[in-house]
């Protein structure tokens, strides 16, 4: 038809065609494309094929003043009752009620010393650890705002903690930089002697996988930038991916098949990584400064960040798929109704 109207060889056909080399990009243009790096360079998000839509901007964004610019701290956690408590240097700790939005101040350190680590009880939303820089262990009842105990003996800050039912790990960084990790006085060695995590001295960024109990993920520091996935079961690093800057938290869905990381200098962003593919499907800016750590609602819906800006940012990244749930809702129904004949038959 172009051919009958106008003339046109159709295999000759262009919308728009230079004769010479393509203009130059004027100076100071920014793309406004949002870039994430792969192991293959660089990849364009609008080229990946996403299974569902995810927001990528902060649905509120909070004060962190004061807060530590430290990669090896640990200064965020969210409680299984909705409560985020955030280490905010001298100034202490501070709680913020995520379904009232009330910001309360729960302890304070005197002189030099400050929170170095948070750690709530994950089935108690009234019991929290909290790590300090004068080398103990504090247990606090949150409600009653008592500190019920105090635990000595580190030679260094309290970097770490982690609950594991009663018992509670801790993670010491000396001034040498060497990694000690505690359980109710025994030390445990069984993890590092297995996994050799990270060519760094220290990993700060390590995530077991909610849904596969033998799955862990490690992020290396400023000069290794990789994202690492470990078989802990045989030792063997099956997956690496190079995430193009220090990579200060990680953090795997509960709701979908996803890893989350936190990054430092270039982009200070939050990545969200397909699994197995590990290639990247969105990514999260509006921080500043690097992405100190990132903590999960107990629903598994949202994500808070903490950034080196003395900020804090909600994202709903991991909120369940509505359509997709219904579809699976519909199969489960449709399966139920044939067993269902099946069984009248």
């Amino acid at each position: 038809m172009m051919h009958l109207l106008s003339g046109v060889d159709v295999e000759k056909a262009r919308i728009l065609c230079y004769r010479g080399p393509a203009p130059p990009v004027p100076e100071g243009y920014g793309d406004t494309q949002k870039v994430l790096h792969s192991q293959q360079g660089y990849t364009h998000l609008s080229l990946l094929k996403r299974k569902r839509r995810i927001l990528t901007w902060p649905e509120r964004v909070l004060d962190a003043p004061a807060v530590r610019n430290d990669f090896y701290l640990n200064p965020l956690d969210w409680s299984v009752d909705n409560v985020v408590c955030v280490a905010l240097g001298h100034a202490g700790t501070y709680l913020w009620d995520a379904e009232t939005g009330n910001v309360t101040q729960h302890m304070k350190m005197e002189g030099r010393y400050y929170p170095s680590s948070l750690s709530w009880v994950p089935t108690r939303g009234n019991i929290l650890a909290i790590g300090t820089s004068f080398n103990t262990v504090q247990i606090w009842d949150v409600e009653r705002n008592k500190c019920l105990r105090s635990m000595q003996g580190h030679m260094g800050r309290v970097s770490s903690l982690s609950w594991n039912g009663h018992l509670l790990s801790r993670q010491v960084l000396k001034r040498t930089h060497t990694l000690v990790v505690v359980v109710n006085t025994v030390v445990v060695c069984y993890l590092y002697s297995t996994v050799s995590v990270s060519r760094e001295p220290t990993t700060q960024a390590l995530a077991w996988c909610p849904w596969q109990a033998s799955l862990l993920a490690s992020g290396g520091g400023a000069n290794d930038h990789h994202i690492r996935l470990w078989n802990v079961n045989t030792g063997i690093c099956f997956k690496a991916v190079d995430a193009v800057s220090q990579v200060c938290s990680v953090l795997w869905s509960s709701e979908h098949k996803e890893l989350l990381s936190a990054h430092g200098y270039p982009r200070n962003q939050l990545a969200l990584w397909a699994y197995p593919e590990m290639v990247p499907i969105a990514e999260l800016l509006g921080h500043t400064g690097r992405v100190l750590q990132v903590a999960a609602s107990p629903d598994g819906s949202s994500v808070m960040s903490l950034g080196a800006d003395e900020s804090l940012r909600l994202w709903r990244c991991f909120q369940e798929d509505k359509s997709r749930k219904k579809k699976q809702q519909q199969l489960e129904g449709a399966n139920t109704g044939r067993l269902s004949q099946n069984c009248l038959r």
